[in-house]
């Protein structure tokens, strides 16, 4: 009887060190599974900020904080990069109490996870602003960053087809390019010339003198800056009046301007269709929504500086090409599930014109300002997430309007220099890409 005793004693013993050993196993493997999964996901994010990341390092930082925290030693611990992804090992063993009875003073266990980075199915447009005063130094900024952006999104894809770009340069006006024409939801006339007879005064006995080189305060689209130029005293001398022909020419060169309000803010109705803008200069064309990168870096490469304000017209336009209907249709947005769909917005300055019956050739800056935000508003309720940049921008309200466009605070940026810019579009390439804990 006291062998049998004994024996079951010992049996029972086991059985609640089983239970109580047990259950303090798993309860640490539940908590270095959270762990591991926390230590990988800091590396896939180290990656996403600096590709050249020591992971090992920022790794080894988070497990080390989670086994000390759960009582348990720690035999060996992996992280390594597999394309997209990195996978992170953990040995460990956690020391026992009563299963010792039983000749088990230890219980191991591996956990594993895997984080991706990069993302699944992303839209991205790039409303960038290329008015005259974004001339010189500040475009060829502006390029090197918008080709950044494009080209680190473009290798973080997990395949070709699943970032998508396009591209929306504005002034004035927009240029959606020559071979829309004839779609259903423009409205452009036939180029024409005409010659009329008109009478006109001439001068041909104008003298000049006193001729003196002055200095002043020009414009560029709004902006100042300091200029010279030639004022003389003139003496025109007796007009005489000249009649001859006088020869107009009606020419589309690409350039769009607004639907009249309401429809001027609105994705939709068609059917009222979008005016072609005569003679007009306009900016390089638009680029529609493409997987193929070396299309959109062309397209980037060939943006040019002139004309002047006008941020409506970029976003709505960013908003049409970002849109599964017509006027282009290429987003996929509404045939694939989870498509995320980005409109950056870029702009140097504020507002410096507004739409008017016959073009963007108001003065109400005003009402410019307000079409901005309204249009923010619409775009950000269908879905799409804007991220917004004042790149050397001193107009507070601009700055205000902008930053409230923005989805989130956080996506504002304030660049007030070509490195600031820089780093604005790199944080841009940072948000957009998505990690998570994939098994």
């Amino acid at each position: 009887m006291a062998l049998l005793m004994a024996f079951t004693v010992l049996i029972l013993a086991g059985v609640i060190g089983l239970a109580v050993d047990g259950g303090r196993a798993y309860a640490v493997h539940t908590q270095t599974r959270n762990a591991v999964d926390a230590a990988t996901l800091a590396a896939a994010r180290a990656i996403a900020i600096n590709p050249d990341a020591n992971i090992t390092e920022v790794y080894n930082r988070f497990v080390e904080v989670a086994t000390n925290k759960h009582n348990s030693r720690l035999l060996s611990a992996t992280i390594v990069r597999d394309g997209n992804s990195v996978i992170g090992t953990l040995d460990v063993e956690v020391p026992t109490t009563f299963m010792g009875i039983l000749g088990q003073d230890k219980v191991a266990f591996q956990v594993m996870s895997k984080a991706e980075f990069g993302y699944n199915g992303i839209e991205m447009v790039l409303a960038l602003d290329t008015t005259g005063s974004m001339s010189g130094a500040k475009i060829d900024a502006m390029k090197d960053a918008a080709r950044t952006l494009v080209n680190t999104l473009s290798a973080a894809s997990p395949s070709p087809d699943k970032f998508r770009v396009g591209l929306v340069p504005f002034s004035d006006y927009v240029n959606v390019g020559m071979a829309y024409r004839n779609e259903s939801w423009l409205d452009v006339p036939l180029d024409s010339t005409s010659t009329v007879t008109q009478c006109y005064d001439t001068y041909p006995n104008a003298t000049s003198s006193n001729c003196r080189t002055e200095t002043g305060t020009c414009y560029s689209d709004g902006t100042p800056y300091s200029c010279s130029y030639q004022v003389c005293d003139w003496n025109y001398g007796t007009p005489v009046n000249t009649c001859g022909p006088v020869t107009t020419t009606t020419t589309w060169n690409g350039c769009v301007r607004s639907r009249a309000t309401p429809l001027n803010l609105q994705d939709g109705s068609y059917s009222t269709r979008i005016p072609g803008q005569m003679n007009a200069m306009c900016p390089a064309p638009l680029t529609p929504l493409t997987e193929d990168i070396s299309t959109v870096r062309t397209a980037i490469d060939g943006m040019f500086a002139a004309g002047n304000t006008y941020i409506p017209e970029g976003l709505t336009w960013g908003w049409r090409l970002l849109s599964p209907k017509i006027p282009f249709g290429e987003s996929r947005s509404e045939s694939e599930a989870n498509v995320k769909r980005f409109l950056v917005l870029m702009t140097d300055g504020a507002n410096t014109l507004s739409p008017t019956d016959t073009g963007h050739n108001g003065g109400d800056t005003a009402l410019a300002n307000q079409f901005t935000a309204e249009a923010c508003t619409a775009i950000k309720a269908d879905g799409i997430t804007i991220f917004t940049i004042a790149f050397e921008v001193t107009d507070p309200s601009i700055k205000s309007i902008l930053s409230a466009c923005a989805s989130n605070p956080g996506y504002f940026y304030d660049a007030t220099n070509s490195s600031q810019l820089m780093a604005s579009f790199d944080a841009i390439g940072r948000s957009v890409q998505s990690i998570r804990v994939a098994e």
